[in-house]
């Protein structure tokens, strides 16, 4: 664990370190510039610190330079150059810098999206005894991305990393027991992983021990106690917890009804991710559109329609559905939209929207599951 200055002697023994070329204590003396430990936060001393690390090859230093760039802190968003310096960095040793290249290979930012080298990477990691290369290899086999999919070996890597001390790791096997996947279903189990992952400081546990709460699944129901839950994991900047806890004041559940308060909670999660409240605020986001289902032409009358299209998008686990139609005087735009290409789309009401390349959007009726599972679509 790096040691951090906490006294302006301290810092000056890092910078007396650093410019006698310990690059070590200029990659730790960055970081401190960069989050303001012990020191006023600073992001260009940060970068410049860094800079002189990763220069002189150490990978510490590299991988978080490549954070700055793939965060854009104090400099433009370069995920490119973020991807080079985490690759700088995991061949210089530095697990961290390997995870999250292989976080960039998952998500195609800054590279090619190569899932199955992803998986790679992850497994080196974790072969090397690092929890964070088994949690995300664990996440790979869940839900069979770049891999087979295999619930029961993630499982095993969960454990894995919850017994080596990462909390996230303990929230993901909380999970999988809740769903009896890949292990039998065990709620009381459940409910004790996530508490032992909450209270690890794992904001995903403590939305996941809210969630149990509120259902009374393993535990006694407790509605206030899960608005608390949701609050202390949306503090610590869990999009979904933030989330739940929107749709909590949404309806007055377990707390006083404030739709105020519950769109400020729906916006805060969007931008930290969250799929779901970006569409419940009407903000876009981007998917990919799997297939344009041509339905026919008719052209009977000037009152009915002239064509209608069935979109299926894909959003992460998400899927959604919806019939695009136009009249008789509308302009065909679906050639517009490509099959296999991702679009920005958000739902408002039962609509969903989808924006053109010349930014004008298309508006289509969004189909519904009915509780057979039947897609009725309008």
């Amino acid at each position: 664990m790096r040691w951090t200055p906490q006294t302006p002697d301290d810092v000056k023994k890092l910078s007396a370190e650093c410019e006698k070329g310990q690059l070590a204590s200029c990659t730790a003396l960055g970081i401190d510039y960069l989050t303001g430990r012990g020191v006023t936060k600073d992001e260009n001393k940060a970068r410049a610190l860094l800079e002189r690390a990763c220069g002189g090859n150490d990978a510490r230093g590299c991988n978080n330079l490549g954070i700055i760039y793939a965060e854009g802190q104090g400099v433009p968003k370069d995920e490119a150059r973020a991807v080079q310096l985490y690759q700088r960095g995991c061949d210089g040793g530095y697990v961290g810098a390997c995870v999250n290249l292989g976080s960039m290979y998952v998500l195609g930012r800054g590279v090619s999206k190569d899932e199955a080298h992803a998986v790679q990477l992850f497994r080196k990691v974790c072969d090397g005894g690092e929890p964070r290369g088994c949690l995300f290899l664990g996440q790979s086999y869940a839900h069979g991305i770049g891999v087979a999919k295999d619930e029961e070996l993630a499982v095993q890597l969960y454990e894995r990393a919850c017994n080596d001390g990462l909390a996230d790791g303990c929230g993901n096997l909380a999970n999988m027991y809740v769903k009896g996947a890949g292990v039998a279903k065990n709620e009381e189990k459940a409910a004790k992983l996530s508490e032992k992952a909450c209270e690890a400081g794992s904001a995903f546990g403590c939305t996941n021990l809210g969630a149990l709460y509120e259902n009374g699944q393993g535990v006694a129901k407790d509605i206030a106690h899960a608005v608390q839950l949701y609050q202390r994991s949306c503090d610590a900047g869990d999009a979904t917890g933030c989330d739940y806890l929107g749709d909590m004041y949404a309806v007055g559940r377990g707390v006083a009804k404030d739709k105020s308060r519950s769109a400020a909670l729906y916006q805060k999660s969007c931008k930290l991710g969250g799929a779901h409240a970006c569409l419940k605020i009407g903000e876009y986001r981007t998917g990919r559109l799997l297939k344009i289902k041509y339905d026919g032409i008719i052209i009977f009358s000037k009152e009915t329609d002239k064509a209608s299209y069935e979109l299926t998008i894909q959003d992460g686990p998400d899927q959604y559905v919806a019939v695009y139609r136009m009249n008789y005087f509308q302009h065909d735009r679906y050639k517009d939209l490509v099959g296999g290409k991702d679009v920005e789309y958000r739902i408002a009401g039962r609509n969903l929207f989808v924006k053109l390349p010349d930014g004008k959007e298309i508006k289509a009726g969004l189909c519904l599951r009915n509780p057979q599972g039947l897609l009725i679509c309008p």
